[in-house]
C-alpha cells in the first residue's frame, strides 16, 4: 500500500511539460490498467457483505452492485480516452487522478479482506 501512495505522489508531481508525450500517454495506461484491476480486486472482497455505498444499493454486493460499480469505472475511463484523444496534454493529470484513487481501493479491499478472517 505505501508504494501504491508512493507511485500516487510521484505521478502527481511530476510537470505536465517534463514528459513526452508518448510516455504521458504509457503512464495514463498504466494508471487505467492499475485503476481496473484495483475495482476488481475491490469487488472480490465485497463479495457477499453488506454494501454501504447507496449509490451501489442496498443489500449483500452482488451481481448487480458488481455491475454498476464496474460500469462506472468503465464509463470513467472511457471518459479519460475520449478526453485524451481531444486533449492528449491532460494525459499526465487524468493518470495521477488514477493512481490517486489506488490507496483508497487498497484501503478499502484490506478491510473487506479484515472482514472476512473475522468471520
Amino acid at each position: 500500500m505505501k508504494r501504491l501512495l508512493l507511485i500516487s505522489l510521484l505521478a502527481c508531481t511530476l510537470h505536465a511539460g517534463e514528459l513526452p508525450r508518448r510516455h504521458a500517454r504509457k503512464l495514463w495506461f498504466a494508471s487505467a490498467g492499475m485503476l481496473a484491476g484495483a475495482v476488481l480486486a475491490d469487488g472480490l472482497s465485497s463479495r457477499g457483505h453488506r454494501e454501504l455505498n447507496p449509490i451501489l444499493g442496498t443489500g449483500a454486493f452482488g451481481p448487480r452492485q458488481a455491475s454498476i460499480k464496474f460500469g462506472m469505472t468503465a464509463g470513467m475511463v472511457a471518459l479519460e480516452a475520449w478526453t485524451l484523444h481531444k486533449r492528449p496534454q491532460t494525459s499526465q493529470v487524468l493518470a495521477c487522478a488514477n493512481f490517486a484513487m489506488l490507496p483508497v481501493f487498497a484501503v478499502t479491499v484490506k478491510h473487506n479482506l479484515a472482514i472476512q478472517e473475522h468471520r
